[in-house]
């Protein structure tokens, strides 16, 4: 369960300066995959590390910046542009969901059930999900 709400997306910085062109929609969606490869990756280690949820939260923060990061500096194709800025709305969303909660959980008033059953964290991966789903990053789009 954890690893399926926090594993949607993110990872290393992929991307282009401000004076590359736009990627293709088949390399934007390559980049895409790669980044949320790398995250996947990273938060499923972070998972089998069996740390508290509050130290978890602190790692699982900076995984989906990075993430975050990598998304914002594709240059996507045309038709992909308002998708792309919906996706990184998003993450950062997801990255303000994640802060609120690990403040929750360093206060010691967040249980690992709490946690799970967020509707906050449930609505922003749902989303994206489906934004990812409608890019055609599959690899992006769930483990």
């Amino acid at each position: 369960m954890l690893l399926s709400l926090v594993a949607v997306c993110g990872a290393t910085a992929v991307g282009a300066d401000a004076d590359s062109p736009r990627l293709t929609v088949a390399a934007y969606r390559s980049k895409a995959n790669a980044i949320c490869d790398v995250e996947q990756r990273r938060t499923r280690a972070l998972v089998l590390e069996q740390q508290s949820l509050a130290r978890y939260l602190s790692r699982e923060i900076g995984v989906v910046r990075t993430a975050l990061a990598g998304f914002a500096s594709l240059l996507p194709p045309s038709r992909l542009a308002g998708l792309h800025a919906s996706i990184v709305a998003n993450t950062r969303r997801e990255v303000d969901v994640l802060e609120s909660l690990w403040a929750r959980a360093k206060a010691g008033t967040l249980s690992f059930d709490a946690y799970a059953a967020d509707s906050d964290l449930h609505a922003v991966v749902k989303r994206e999900i489906a934004l990812w789903e409608r890019a055609g990053a599959s690899g992006c789009a769930g483990p």
